[in-house]
């Protein structure tokens, strides 16, 4: 038997229908019409800049609609349309008739029960000026219990106000902050959960591999990624230095003949094979882990270890060079173990001044504003600014300063494009941790 398949002519894009409405809401008609007539836009006949305005436009346009699709949501919930022994919740709802995974349903779910009880998220979200991910940080916060006294005020205040015009590093550290603040126990508690659930798993696999996984608790994980990051720019640069004698010229990140995470891998083994060189012996060198604390806090956790009675200020900084808040009993215990360096800030935040004469940013200067900034300055980068170049604000060609006042950490991309653009850059103020915004004059 011989069976003769005919090639089918593919679709053209053009034909595609939209999805039909059935709802029987003139308003989605119209809106549906409206996307219809966007789709036969030639974008590639508009300029540049006016694209890139319309992405940001369709962003806020989007944002608007998922907050429409989560105040729907909470309305067919509340009309009681799904009760019954097959639809038993919203999120099964989805997962039938939209093809959700379960995961994405349940966030649905979770918001579109939350966002009435938090007003000022509501409004900013329905505006287009908050996204989904910044509503499910929100309402994870709201969702401690022992925060909820003091969530409306912070909302409205500074929790909103953060994720509307900062960038997304800065929003989730106020969130944080927020949460310490409201529930100082929570820190504890964090710390351990954190310590039960710590564990790690090498396994080797039928194809002579192993295979590495698990979770450590904050500030050991900070101090294993801090020295397997600096081992792994070591092999970045061993790697581009046999990528350029090679092709005789400066290599891109493609021409390297190891990925990432090639990289972290041979970095890992590196640490194993050291430490099996060393053996028992005495570490001559510690590894230093940066805590940042402000001076009310560090004189209240040293006469608490002096057994003298001193009560931590609710709003004290306690946090690690990444990041993460310390709980008071980690704090104690890392100053016990001294190899700890205490970065205690002035009130307005500042920790050092060179002055002029200094021609770099370099040593215990470079550390500080390091240490201040924590990522790249430029908005939505957030690369840490372990890994970033400390450069002058204010160039030393306009006689600007070698201090920590007029120093940023700014990635290598970001540094280099510093001088060639025309959007806003950022100026440390008086006030601690604050940044204003200016747009530099063009001659």
């Amino acid at each position: 038997m011989i069976v003769s398949i005919e090639p089918t002519k593919p679709v053209p894009v053009e034909s595609a229908e939209p999805v039909a409405l059935r709802s029987g809401l003139g308003e989605l008609n119209d809106l549906s019409d409206v996307l219809s007539m966007l789709g036969k836009v030639d974008l590639d006949a508009i300029a540049g800049e006016q694209i890139a305005d319309a992405v940001v436009d369709l962003h806020s346009l989007k944002n608007r609609l998922d907050a429409l699709f989560a105040t729907s949501l909470r309305s067919l919930a509340d009309s009681r349309v799904l009760d019954g022994p097959r639809m038993r919740s919203a999120a099964s709802f989805l997962k039938v008739n939209t093809h959700m995974s379960g995961g994405v349903a349940d966030r649905w779910k979770r918001v579109a029960h939350r966002l009435c009880d938090m007003p000022a998220t509501e409004a900013s979200f329905k505006a287009g000026r908050i996204s989904l991910e910044h509503v499910l940080v929100m309402v994870s916060v709201y969702n401690h219990r022992q925060c909820r006294w003091a969530f409306e005020a912070a909302e409205a205040a500074d929790l909103i106000p953060a994720a509307e015009t900062k960038d997304w590093v800065y929003f989730k550290a106020c969130c944080d902050r927020f949460v310490q603040v409201a529930d100082p126990s929570q820190g504890e508690n964090r710390a351990d959960d954190q310590e039960a659930k710590a564990a790690v798993h090498l396994s080797p696999t039928l194809d002579g591999m192993y295979r590495l996984d698990g979770w450590l608790q904050d500030v050991e994980g900070e101090i294993v990624s801090n020295e397997l990051t600096r081992l792994e720019q070591a092999e970045f640069r061993a790697d581009w230095g046999e990528a350029k004698q090679r092709l005789h010229r400066d290599p891109n990140k493609g021409d390297l003949s190891r990925t990432t995470a090639q990289r972290k891998a041979a970095a890992l083994a590196v640490m194993a094979r050291r430490s099996a060189a060393l053996g028992s012996a005495p570490v001559a060198n510690m590894p230093c882990i940066n805590v940042l604390i402000d001076w009310e806090t560090f004189v209240a956790v040293t006469n608490q270890m002096s057994g003298l009675d001193a009560e931590l200020p609710a709003d004290g900084l306690r946090q690690t060079e990444a990041g993460h808040n310390v709980s008071p009993t980690q704090l104690a215990q890392l100053l016990l173990d001294g190899h700890v360096r205490r970065v205690v800030f002035d009130p307005k935040g500042h920790v050092l001044n060179f002055g002029y004469k200094t021609p770099y940013f370099s040593g215990a200067l470079r550390e500080a504003i390091m240490l201040r900034d924590r990522h790249c300055k430029e908005p939505g980068c957030g690369l840490p600014a372990r890994l970033c170049e400390i450069d002058h604000i204010k160039s030393r060609r306009d006689h600007g300063e070698t201090s920590e006042y007029n120093g940023q950490a700014l990635c290598g991309f970001h540094n280099g494009a510093k001088n060639f653009r025309s959007h806003p850059q950022p100026v440390l103020t008086s006030h601690p941790h604050r940044l204003t915004w200016y747009i530099p004059k063009t001659e």
